[in-house]
């Protein structure tokens, strides 16, 4: 019994150590979760602009572009039930903040979750959705996975590799593919590089706007987002703090590939709920047509971002006297 037992532990030593190596590793390691709210910390009681949104609006507007101190707490996936749970979580931290900039996507009625995602947002931010003990237990396992677990890992292996070689910092935390490792997050912003651009095809684009029209159909979720879309205006203008909802640009061939009745309906929708509210809403889905500003069919690089970003800048202004006074 006793060598059973021993060829057992044998056995599942090797899984023991991987666990423990990687419930430390991904409690200590750095991510762009973590990164973005220390620099809220850091700078909260200078901004007076706060930008969410989904990756759209984490890559697509450039703080720096904006005359009001702007900071970009948008993140992939990030859906409004999110948005505004950072908000109410930090909004004491921000005493001059003025404006709040809202993406509205195709997408952004019509889901709250972000898979799992929800698990890393709660580690990183502590906002828990009712995220389940085997999760906060074991982030190896279940929190991130053991493939997100290793890919992190490898990244990490890999940014350490790249510094060596070229005498330069690369950023401490896990990013996407098109972002270049070299890059510093400014004011939350760390966008996709531009440069030599992947040509965009048609084929990509559908499968891209399809992810979407799957999602469009689920009706109550819509519901609950009309909801929390007016509680969260309703408690900004007590606050004094002008709204500014955006649907970001999006190439051509993935435009063509949605549906548009359902988008202009949702457009319409928003728009009288801004008129009730106050605010404003822009709507730019097809403001950027030149295919070198965009990174993929629904995302632009950081040459794009910055171009649209000096367009929303012109819009607010002319829209918001007291925002172009200031400046």
């Amino acid at each position: 019994m006793k060598r059973f037992l021993r060829r057992l532990f044998l056995f599942f030593l090797p899984f023991l150590v991987v666990t423990v190596f990687f419930e430390i590793y991904l409690r200590s390691v750095n991510t762009i979760y973590k990164e973005k709210l220390s620099g809220l910390h850091k700078n909260g009681e200078n901004v007076e602009m706060l930008i969410f949104g989904n990756s759209h609006a984490n890559y697509d507007i450039n703080p720096s572009q904006l005359d009001a101190e702007a900071y970009n707490m948008a993140m992939v996936n990030q859906s409004w039930f999110y948005d505004h749970a950072i908000f109410e979580k930090e909004i004491n931290k921000l005493p001059n903040l003025k404006y709040v900039i809202l993406s509205l996507d195709y997408h952004s009625l019509y889901f709250s979750s972000q898979g799992l995602r929800d698990n890393w947002i709660y580690y990183d931010y502590g906002i828990d959705n009712a995220i389940d003990w085997t999760t906060k237990t074991s982030r190896f396992w279940f929190g991130y996975t053991p493939k997100i677990a290793f890919a992190m890992l490898k990244s990490d292996i890999n940014k350490r590799i790249v510094s060596f070689r070229k005498h330069k910092k690369t950023v401490n935390y896990h990013v996407e593919n098109g972002v270049n490792i070299l890059d510093t997050m400014a004011n939350g912003w760390i966008p996709y590089k531009a440069g030599k651009n992947k040509k965009i095809k048609e084929k990509s684009a559908q499968n891209r706007a399809a992810i979407f029209n799957s999602k469009i159909n689920n009706l109550a979720e819509r519901q609950r987002n009309i909801k929390l879309l007016k509680s969260f205006l309703q408690e900004l203008k007590q606050r004094n703090i002008t709204p500014i909802i955006v649907t970001l640009p999006c190439h051509e061939l993935y435009n063509k590939n949605i549906d548009n009745e359902v988008r202009e309906k949702d457009s319409k929708e928003v728009t009288a709920i801004v008129n009730e509210y106050g605010g404003a809403y822009f709507d730019y889905l097809h403001f950027v047509k030149d295919d070198s500003m965009y990174y993929d069919c629904d995302h632009m690089n950081r040459n794009g971002a910055t171009y649209f970003t000096q367009q929303l800048n012109k819009d607010i202004k002319a829209k918001f006297p007291q925002y172009a006074a200031k400046n």
